[in-house]
């Protein structure tokens, strides 16, 4: 039994569910879930058995509650190995790890590892990185083998939705904030929503749930032009991201370290625009590191109007595929440990 357990955002979820895929065939694996955030809802969707351990931790006596909770889980499950991919969520089931001794592997998916993986760092049996960089914080040997990104993308209403609609021959612009959405790319894109009726572009708007609730919930979410073609579509939440990476003629999205590596493994241009408030600022040196490969621009919050995005509709940097095998990489590298200990 080989157990996961994550953060509670996409961000930290979906190298895990990458990880699972591969690593499903070879032996049983199990997600320790909050009972409230998106890592629960991205595992049921994927169909992977999991234990909701409770509601996120955030203060001191749920860490303590849900510290309970991952004891008994793991005493049920006894697993032969643990596979952590970071965030506060991570730190209750760890802390039992350690001191049950059950050997555990950490998953870095930023250049600047977060706070939870640099202090646990010293009982990781393996630390895998997705950036060369990430080793200098780390007193520890690490394995820089890439970011995994899923071989199956699941099914959701949206994209079955999606499949349905009879879009123009347009380029098809995407604006993508990520599992919790971002309210400053957000509130631009829906502001400009009579722009994309009368342009030579297709807009694909990923909202994230919150944001469309307030702002869609009733409402018409599908906008044609006076030609009766569709020009604008709203989700809240896309599950199926394949489809749009493959599609988009320039996406414009958050910096996150999984969206970074889907975008490269595809190919797709992209404006990254990093969240500022991000702990550490760890997504604006996640979009430097994407801007020195090349694969697209860095617009930072401060500085970001929808005139500069639109300066770059027409002929986006082009990002040229770079496949990612790290999920099979990495999982290859977990059954040798596990074999010889």
């Amino acid at each position: 039994m080989i157990v996961f357990t994550c953060g509670a955002t996409g961000g930290h979820v979906t190298p895990a569910i990458a990880l699972a895929q591969e690593l499903s065939d070879h032996n049983s694996v199990h997600f320790l879930t909050s009972s409230d955030r998106t890592d629960r809802d991205i595992v049921v969707q994927n169909r992977f058995k999991h234990t909701p351990l409770g509601p996120s931790p955030r203060r001191s006596w749920q860490y303590f509650f849900t510290f309970f909770k991952a004891f008994f889980a793991l005493k049920k499950l006894n697993p032969s190995l643990i596979v952590s991919t970071g965030g506060g969520q991570t730190v209750p089931v760890l802390c039992v790890a350690i001191l049950k001794k059950i050997p555990f592997v950490l998953l870095e998916q930023n250049v600047l590892p977060g706070r939870v993986n640099r202090l646990v760092a010293r009982f990781a049996r393996r630390i895998y990185t997705s950036f060369d960089e990430s080793a200098s914080y780390f007193n520890h040997p690490v394995r820089c083998l890439g970011n995994p990104i899923r071989s199956t993308f699941q099914e959701d209403t949206a994209s079955q939705k999606y499949a349905t609609l009879d879009f123009p021959d347009f380029p098809k612009i995407v604006c993508f904030g990520g599992s919790q959405g971002a309210l400053l790319l957000n509130t631009i894109f829906k502001s400009q929503y009579a722009y994309f009726l009368q342009s030579p572009f297709v807009l694909i708007h990923i909202t994230g749930k919150s944001f469309y609730n307030t702002h869609f919930k009733g409402s018409e979410t599908l906008l044609s032009n006076q030609a009766s073609q569709l020009k604008v579509v709203v989700f809240p939440y896309f599950e199926k991201m394949d489809l749009l990476y493959q599609q988009a003629h320039l996406m414009i999205c958050r910096s996150g370290a999984t969206t970074m590596a889907e975008l490269l493994h595809f190919g797709t241009s992209a404006i990254l625009v990093p969240f500022a408030q991000a702990k550490d600022n760890h997504q604006y040196l996640n979009a430097s590191a994407f801007s020195t490969l090349e694969a697209g621009i860095m617009i930072e919050e401060k500085d970001l109007t929808f005139k500069k995005i639109q300066d770059h509709f027409k002929n986006p940097k082009p990002n040229h595929s770079r496949p990612n095998k790290a999920a099979w990489t990495i999982s290859q590298d977990i059954l040798h440990l596990k074999s010889h200990g």
